[in-house]
């Protein structure tokens, strides 16, 4: 089962409660759940992956073991910037820093449509969670 949640200011709208909200969503499951997140770096864009990594790191941060999450990114082309990695308590802290220290190249134009090609092989690669959220 595949299910998609749009969240593009996820960090920006309302920064201190937006990780939150969309964490009490999320935790209302009960098999563990792929979080993927595509994020657009392109030249325009870049003042907001400081806040968006920010915002994502939070919610590492708070996902339940057993979880797995993926950070994809795209500009001129789409790249891995987290490979899919589950969540484990004793790792869950190097993750949350990894997050957070993303460095996260950017390009003068976007192509959108390979970022959510790329997005879309990962989501429904095998072995994948049943269930997952795609962010973007």
């Amino acid at each position: 089962m595949f299910a998609l949640a749009i969240a593009s200011a996820l960090a920006l709208a309302a920064p201190d409660e937006a990780p939150n909200r969309v964490l009490e969503e999320l935790n209302a499951r009960s098999a563990p759940v792929g979080h993927a997140f595509l994020l657009d770096t392109s030249a325009g864009m870049e003042t907001s992956t400081l806040p968006l990594r920010a915002a994502i790191a939070d919610i590492v941060a708070a996902l339940p073991e057993g979880d797995v999450v993926e950070i994809q990114a795209f500009h001129v082309r789409p790249l891995v910037a987290l490979p899919p990695t589950t969540v484990t308590d004793a790792g869950r802290a190097a993750l949350v820093e990894k997050v957070r220290a993303l460095d996260l190249s950017s390009g003068y134009d976007r192509d959108l449509g390979a970022g959510l090609d790329r997005l879309a092989e990962s989501l429904s690669r095998e072995g994948a969670p049943t269930y997952q959220h795609a962010f973007i």
